[in-house]
């Protein structure tokens, strides 16, 4: 496969001195939302509300927020994104080694990489690509050797580049003739993306989001010069959020918790136990990947009946539909809390082509 190679990125981050002024905002933000946070005492394991469960996998990281040491968070930064450990924000250079040590693991990236991105130009509506419904069952597509081309299709229908930020020592695949990396989980988000904003076309676009990951879909609607954006999550993915989309867009790209309101910030990162206390913004799209199934169902739905009043048209969600899924999912399934709810209807459901065992549902508010 000549055409592509995997790399990993060099670490370029800001400026030092931008660096510690955008670390010294994240510590100031994560101590607020960290004393916010409100366990219940009468669970008997921690809540969405209370991030000490999920984050004692992230620990050396979480530990050092609490600090509030700019140098010392710094380092944890950077190893977290270096280390395969930070399951769903993963972009890190201990895998770039495992998968670099074998050719066969090499091959396989590769042929996955390629594999997912032809699967989005088909979802975007590439007429060069023949139906994989009418393929043979385990062909290798002929597009392998194409990637440049598939590259540039879904680019340009969408208008955006898929071009990810050198940043965290993220790798992934490249075209052998430029030398950016784009990691696999940047594919989808970059699909994600164009979804949301063709479902919102041309009007306004403001959009808040549940459990944003390390902020990859905020990156490719920020290109699409969405109207605002708003994330809610645990304190320590804020920070996460933060430090990422503050060194690929810049640190004024941004507004943390307890900041106010910035003319050139487009992207607000918050908490979600700031839900109880503050109605989220008038948003035209909520939109949510696994993150509902990732909680406990009474939490799901605590959290949908406070963000879904202020949605104004459309909830997109992706989420598993299989027992199994992950670890902690009880079975609860998003359209089975919205119908409890009330307020929106189910118009659309199919399988998220890129995502195995994968649902997209689409509720539409009711008039």
């Amino acid at each position: 496969m000549p055409s592509v190679e995997i790399l990993r990125s060099e670490q370029d981050l800001l400026q030092p001195d931008l660096a510690n002024e955008l670390v010294a905002r994240i510590c100031a933000a994560f101590k607020l939302a960290d004393q916010a946070q409100t366990p219940d005492p009468a669970r008997d394991s921690p809540s969405v509300w209370s991030d000490e469960g999920w984050c004692n996998r992230q620990r050396p990281l979480l530990d050092a927020l609490r600090t509030g040491n700019i140098d010392t968070v710094r380092r944890a930064m950077s190893s977290f994104f270096s280390s395969s450990a930070s399951y769903g924000f993963a972009l890190g250079a201990d895998e770039y080694l495992a998968i670099t040590e074998s050719e066969e693991r090499k091959r396989r990236f590769i042929r996955d990489w390629i594999g997912r991105l032809r699967l989005i130009a088909i979802c975007l509506g590439d007429t060069q690509l023949p139906n994989p419904e009418r393929e043979e069952a385990g062909a290798i597509p002929h597009e392998l050797n194409d990637a440049a081309r598939l590259l540039a299709s879904v680019e340009h229908v969408t208008g955006v580049p898929l071009h990810f930020p050198s940043v965290m020592e993220s790798f992934g695949c490249s075209l052998c003739d430029t030398a950016s990396p784009i990691p696999y989980q940047a594919l989808s988000y970059y699909l994600v993306a164009a979804n949301c904003v063709s479902l919102l076309g041309a009007g306004r676009r403001r959009i808040v989001e549940f459990g944003s990951g390390f902020g990859g879909v905020a990156l490719y609607l920020s290109r699409h010069g969405v109207d605002h954006y708003t994330s809610y999550d645990l304190p320590f993915a804020c920070a996460v959020q933060a430090y990422f989309l503050g060194s690929a867009l810049g640190p004024n790209a941004i507004r943390l918790f307890g900041e106010s309101p910035k003319t050139a910030s487009r992207i607000d990162l918050l908490p979600v136990s700031a839900l109880p206390h503050a109605a989220p913004p008038p948003h035209d799209l909520l939109l949510a990947q696994d993150s509902l199934v990732e909680v406990p169902a009474d939490d799901a739905e605590r959290i949908l009946r406070l963000l879904l009043p202020s949605n104004e048209w459309c909830f997109l969600s992706i989420a598993p539909d299989f027992t199994g899924s992950t670890a902690s999912w009880d079975g609860t399934r998003v359209r089975d809390i919205v119908k409890n709810i009330g307020g929106h209807r189910l118009a659309l459901r199919f399988p998220f082509a890129i995502r195995d065992g994968h649902l997209l549902e689409i509720f539409l508010r009711n008039r």
